[in-house]
Formats: structure tokens, sequence, C-alpha cells
């Protein structure tokens, strides 16, 4: 249960939290191509996988780790905004990867398991 901090401390799920934090943002961004087989791949592999869109596609749960990823198609790049959100969250400690493709999905994996 998720608890809006207010003088009520009024319970909320998940999806009305992140209705009000990014109102007008959700599922406003075309989906990269390869998005909906590298979201399958990670969820296949155990993750899992919430389409957020906004600031990044993907937020990932998978053994006790929280990720933000950025699926890009291709040889496409981060636009600038992106790479600023990256590297000023990169600062504060977050864990964020870029995946291209399924094989970049299964490699985020394994390398979490052997952490």
């Amino acid at each position: 249960m998720l608890v809006r901090i207010t003088k009520t401390m009024q319970a909320i799920t998940p999806d009305q939290l992140l209705e009000e934090v990014m109102p007008s943002k959700r599922r406003r961004f075309k989906p990269d191509k390869n998005e909906p087989i590298i979201v399958d791949t990670l969820r296949k592999g155990g993750a899992e996988v919430f389409i957020i869109d906004w600031p990044f596609d993907l937020l990932i749960a998978f053994q006790g780790k929280l990720l933000l990823v950025e699926v890009k198609d291709g040889k496409n790049k981060l636009s600038r905004s992106q790479s600023k959100s990256l590297l000023k969250l990169w600062n504060k400690g977050c864990e964020l990867a870029v995946l291209r493709s399924p094989e970049d999905a299964v490699a985020l994996l394994n390398r979490i398991r052997k952490e």
C-alpha cells in the first residue's frame, strides 16, 4: 500500500500516484519499435516491468533492485534532455540502463544476478 503524505495519510494505488505525478505524460510518447520485445524479454527473465514513458521508458524491479531503463531502437541516441536527466540521476546513485535489443535485456538481468 502506498500512502500519500497528507494530514489524513490517505492510501493510494500506484496508478493514482503515477497519474498525479505525470498526468499528461502517460503514453504520450511513441514507443520505440523494439520496446515490446525488450519488455517481454525482461518479464520472461523474471523482472517486474512498468512502462512509465517519462522520464525514461521503463522502471524495472529485479532481485531487490530498481532500475530506470531507456529503450532505443537501432542507433538512435538519447535526446539532450534524456542525457541531462540520466547524468543527474546517475550522479545521485540511481541505476540506469539503455537497452537496444533483447540481448541487452538478458545481459542486464545476468549482470544483476551476479551482483
